[in-house]
């Protein structure tokens, strides 16, 4: 038996799948061996459904945030947005983002996904709330530039879990594309930050300390 899967020409919503068996028929009297061709079609989104795209982390530890996207690593007080560089949501740092894949920067559960796309919250299985921004003011895009969201609210992640595609030239047309990785304000954590300049999605971005 074997399977060959094909994506149909012009479409993204179908894949065709082609199953040929392979049929030993030898053991009847004037009938040769033969194939037997079926040929029919699914939808994608189902066929793809159990399929998850993940970046490589190793060794992933409960109380470290990861990079969900590949880029220079900015001091969250020299971002040009008060809100962040005052820290008014909460500690942590920037990335202005290289590629335009959005992964999770922790393992845990997907807490809100703003309508407007620009903002994934997840909280760990410590209970730490992260936050993630993607743009400054990109609230004012309305969702454009930021439509390929994989997940949404109540969903379980993993630690460099796809989350999202971004148009980045899209979004820099219009606004900065500088992406916030924040720990919610706590009593309960407070956040180390890499020295890096530059990171690599998946990279270490944040330790996480509990305050005893």
């Amino acid at each position: 038996m074997s399977l060959v899967m094909q994506a149909k020409p012009k479409s993204a919503e179908l894949i065709l799948v082609f199953l040929i068996l392979r049929v030993n028929i030898s053991g009847k009297k004037n009938q040769p061996n033969g194939n037997k061709t079926f040929c029919f079609w699914r939808n994608k989104n189902v066929f793809l459904k159990n399929h998850v795209e993940k970046v490589k982390i190793e060794n992933i530890k409960s109380n470290e945030v990861y990079a969900p996207v590949e880029g220079e690593v900015i001091p969250l007080d020299e971002v040009d947005d008060a809100v962040f560089s005052e820290k008014i949501l909460g500690d942590g740092v920037a990335v202005e983002p290289d590629k335009g894949e959005i992964y999770s920067p922790v393992k845990g559960t997907v807490s809100v996904v703003f309508p407007t796309k620009h903002v994934v919250g997840i909280t760990t299985e410590e209970g730490a709330n992260i936050i993630l921004h993607i743009g400054i003011d990109t609230v004012e895009l309305k969702g454009k530039g930021l439509t390929d969201v994989k997940v949404e609210q109540g969903d379980k992640v993993e630690a460099g879990q796809l989350l999202m595609k971004i148009n980045l030239p899209f979004i820099r047309k219009h606004h900065p594309a500088t992406v916030m990785v924040i720990l919610e304000k706590t009593d309960e954590f407070k956040v180390a930050c890499t020295r890096d300049k530059q990171i690599r999605a998946g990279g270490r971005l944040l330790t996480l300390e509990r305050i005893i």
